[in-house]
């Protein structure tokens, strides 16, 4: 959570300190999970499908459903166009570590955006719910992504998330 919160800072919001460093955040969010009820972790607030109060009409947010157990939090920064994730996608074109490239090149999330194949084994469990919530995703207008894994994808995100997760249509869909 600290790659994603430092990456939005630094594209989003206009090269704010990252998270940790002199300037820690200040409001610690969590998703709905067994984190949010740990008593030695403090969270301000417990995110849900509504934005809390002071980010309502700048950013919009749900949970990702098929992917329960992650608890994906997906958001959309208007102003910016831009998507964020966490684990429902990676975006690496190379690393200089073998057994990485090898791990990756597994997992389906090698060589750009890609969902990893262990999150479309998740979907695999609940495919309508997936579909629904990918097609929730493509109603945003965004045109970049910031995700946890990876680089930041600086434009054609949105038609590039489209094919790759156009693989979890039912067979015979257009």
């Amino acid at each position: 959570m600290r790659a994603v919160a430092y990456r939005v800072q630094e594209s989003v919001l206009g090269g704010l300190k990252p998270a940790g460093v002199a300037n820690p955040l200040r409001t610690r969010f969590c998703a709905r999970n067994r984190w949010a009820a740990r008593r030695d972790l403090r969270f301000s607030t417990v995110l849900s499908d509504q934005p809390p109060p002071g980010w309502t009409g700048q950013i919009d947010q749900f949970i990702f459903p098929a992917l329960a157990i992650l608890n994906e939090v997906a958001f959309f920064h208007r102003a910016s166009r831009t998507l964020i994730l966490a684990d429902l996608a990676f975006n690496f074109v190379n690393t200089a570590s073998a057994f990485t490239r090898l791990a990756l090149w597994l997992d389906g999330a090698l060589g750009g955006l890609a969902v990893p194949r262990t999150a479309k084994l998740a979907f695999a469990f609940n495919r309508g719910a997936c579909r629904k919530a990918i097609d929730r995703i493509l109603e945003w207008d965004f045109d970049r992504v910031i995700v946890a894994h990876g680089d930041v994808v600086e434009t054609g995100a949105r038609r590039s998330f489209a094919r790759r997760t156009r693989l979890h249509e039912p067979r015979g869909a257009a």
